[in-house]
């Protein structure tokens, strides 16, 4: 038995060796304090990668700190002068970031691998990092950090300072811990030394060297703070602040009041001069008239009414185009139990010079190509010619004389105005927010730009000559809603009915000028309504009936034509610790 394990050991292959884990053989720091309270850091790493493969290494310097006087402030360490050299056939490009914190080095070349040995030298000079006791100015550093991913062999740190080197300390091992390190010397006024070694990944070497109070300006031991960002600091209530929202919001909101009070209010009818305008609330008195002003057509008058060419306006342009002559309307049957009523248009002559050139534009989009049309066909296909009738209705209400511009540009200028004044003090307020104690200041300039954004709509206004337009229009309003029968036996004698329906479907009045025809012509429909055709026949007329036609084509018209397409500081005398100072940070191989 023993001659076959001596057999068998004799040809067993040998065990293959492992490869040795990356780590740093040597890690020396050098300081050199400055009176002016600055230091410059030398640190030469000599790392060793072993087999692997790699670009290089990587070095993370934290650089803000808790502030533990006012947590309000974090503690701000300037990295400067930042630089790299590495041993022969050593990449040492560095590409610089910030990140959370920390000043990330990344030395090496990404278009490269190296293994083996390599010694790096990082540079950089440190301002704010010293602290000021009453007896003493202090260097409280984390000579290394306790993010190394990989152990270190031995560590040396080297202090120099001017003068007043009179005590040291250092710990080393896991964050937080109290032990000391393996040496620490004072070797003379100007110079410290420390020692340790080996070090474990994420274990740190922090050393602590005090000066004689005087030997470093006193400018230098100061920390440099930087306020952490809050609401409450943002938008922070003082005297100052207070008065600033308060003169912000008097100059915004004046002005846009101002803009609006100067261009949104009509001309009097009898004014003088172009400032001579109507008051808030202030309306012409409006007697009972008994014809649109002018003779204009319904649409205009919508447009005079309200400063828009809408939906409402064309469908009862096409119902007075029916009264007119130019085409018919057929109520077609439901088709099933729950189909929707539907209407033929009938073209029943062709467009002449008696219409107006919206009205030309809206028989065009209706009939071009076809003589009749249903109105469930216009379904997302009209919204194009909806556009081009009503830019052209806009344009004959400015021929008129009682625009002086177009109501919709004057709108869409506004609201231009408006929205960039928005997006303008939106950013200035962000701006505010993130940087000063004043963003209490921008918040009514934003709400004054809302303002405008929302007020663009009541920025048209009528000249002299619309201004008496639109008294006309409210005294025929007033006609259409206070219709009775026994006043309307002149009227009915002269088709007024079918004549003024139209303008009774812009007002919204469609029901009550029914209802004030309703039984003069017994069973029969009132005269001058040949155009329209209900499905059946006109059996009886009842005017509660008729008014519900015309509502629901009104309603479904205005939206059809309308429809597009769906689209898609702590001491480090005073409970130090490993870890515990400024500086720090680790890093590794990449």
């Amino acid at each position: 038995m023993a001659a076959v394990m001596v057999t068998f050991l004799a040809v067993a292959p040998p065990a293959e060796a492992q490869p040795l884990p990356e780590r740093i053989e040597r890690y020396e720091v050098t300081i050199d304090i400055r009176r002016d309270g600055s230091y410059e850091v030398i640190e030469t790493i000599a790392y060793d990668f072993g087999p692997f493969e790699r670009h290089g290494i990587f070095r993370t310097i934290p650089v803000r700190f808790p502030y533990d006087p006012d947590p309000k402030f974090e503690r701000i360490y300037e990295l400067t002068g930042i630089r790299v050299d590495g041993s022969e056939g050593t990449p040492d490009d560095v590409e610089e970031t910030d990140e959370n914190g920390r000043k990330l080095l990344r030395v090496g070349d990404a278009d490269k691998t190296i293994s083996g040995a390599h010694t790096y030298r990082i540079r950089y000079v440190v301002r704010g990092g010293l602290n000021a006791f009453a007896d003493h100015d202090e260097l409280h550093w984390n000579a290394i950090g306790d993010e190394w991913d990989v152990p270190i062999g031995s560590a040396a740190v080297t202090v120099r300072a001017p003068d007043g080197v009179n005590r040291v300390a250092c710990f080393a091992g896991p964050r937080g811990s109290g032990l000391p390190c393996a040496g620490a010397e004072v070797v003379s006024s100007t110079e410290a030394t420390f020692r340790h070694g080996p070090i474990g990944n994420r274990q740190a070497l922090t050393v602590v060297v005090a000066m004689v109070k005087g030997t470093i300006d006193a400018e230098g031991t100061k920390p440099i703070l930087d306020e952490k960002f809050s609401l409450a600091r943002a938008y922070s209530v003082t005297p100052g602040t207070t008065a600033g929202a308060l003169a912000a919001a008097v100059l915004a909101f004046g002005y846009v009041a101002r803009l609006l009070w100067r261009t949104g209010r009509d001309r009097k009818i009898d004014g003088t001069s172009p400032d001579d305008r109507r008051g808030l609330g202030e309306d012409d008195e409006s007697p009972v008239v008994f014809r649109p002003p002018g003779d204009a057509r319904p649409a205009q008058v919508g447009v005079l009414v309200d400063e828009r060419a809408d939906a409402l306006d064309v469908t009862a342009t096409i119902v007075d185009l029916a009264v007119r002559g130019y085409l018919e309307i057929r109520e077609l049957p439901k088709e099933g139990w729950f189909g929707k009523t539907d209407w033929n248009l009938v073209e029943a002559k062709p467009a002449d010079d008696d219409l107006l050139p919206f009205e030309r534009r809206l028989v065009k989009g209706l009939f071009e190509g076809r003589s009749e049309v249903t109105l469930s066909s216009l379904k997302n296909t009209f919204a194009s010619d909806l556009k081009a009738v009503q830019t052209k209705l806009y344009g004959d209400c400015v021929q008129q004389g009682w625009f002086a511009k177009r109501p919709d540009q004057v709108r869409n200028i506004y609201l231009t105005i408006g929205v960039v004044g928005v997006l303008l003090a939106a950013g200035a307020l962000a701006l505010l927010t993130v940087f000063t104690h004043a963003a209490l200041i921008g918040i009514p300039v934003l709400l004054a730009a809302l303002v405008l954004a929302i007020g663009h709509r009541w920025t048209p206004a009528r000249t002299a000559k619309g201004s008496a337009a639109l008294r006309e229009a409210r005294g025929f309003r007033r006609f259409i809603e206070t219709a009775e029968a026994d006043r309307m036996q002149f009227a009915e004698e002269e088709n007024i009915f079918a004549k003024y329906l139209p303008y009774a479907i812009v007002f919204g009045e469609t029901e009550k000028w029914a209802k004030a025809f309703a039984g003069l012509g017994g069973a029969e429909a009132p005269a001058g309504m040949g155009w329209y055709h209900p499905y059946g026949s006109w059996s009886a007329f009842n005017a509660s009936s008729f008014s519900n036609s015309m509502d629901s084509f009104a309603v479904h018209t205005s939206g059809t034509i309308a429809s597009t397409p769906a689209s898609s500081g702590s001491s480090g005398f005073s409970g130090g610790s490993s870890g515990g100072g400024g500086g720090g940070g680790g890093g590794g191989s990449w």
